[in-house]
């Protein structure tokens, strides 16, 4: 039989609260064994674990996405399609904060006295629509 783990040795182990363990059970990802009252993992949860948290940490995925993956069969469709919206989103994230940086620096490097004199600051901002207007 597979050596068992605690609950409390796992979640030393990788560094994890109790809670995330715990969270990671509700939401399917994780299935621990029963000793009474003391929940345990055996050597395929810890690998699970493991994959988890560097799907999560390295990867970014959401949980969401990481038990999309781990329920679906290896090789189908669905795993291409999560990977795939994982680095579209990752993607457009890259484009935003490129476009934050640049934003910033213009902010920092500014020769104005600030940002409510500088024209190029004054240009970006979009003041809201009015709801209506009455002649």
């Amino acid at each position: 039989m597979d050596q068992q783990t605690s609950i409390t040795e796992t979640a030393e182990h990788f560094d994890l609260p109790l809670s995330t363990l715990r969270f990671w059970e509700r939401r399917g990802l994780l299935t621990a064994h029963r000793h009474g009252t003391r929940r345990c993992y055996d050597s395929r949860q810890l690998y699970r674990i493991a994959v988890i948290r560097q799907w999560r940490d390295t990867a970014l995925l959401s949980i969401e996405q990481i038990r999309e993956l781990l329920t679906s069969r290896p090789g189908a469709a669905t795993w291409h399609g999560v990977i795939t919206r994982a680095m579209t989103a990752i993607d457009s994230q890259i484009d935003r904060l490129g476009n934050a940086r640049e934003y910033l620096r213009h902010l920092r490097d500014c020769p104005y006295r600030g940002p409510g004199v500088c024209p190029g600051f004054r240009a970006t901002v979009t003041l809201p629509r009015t709801a209506s207007r009455r002649s």
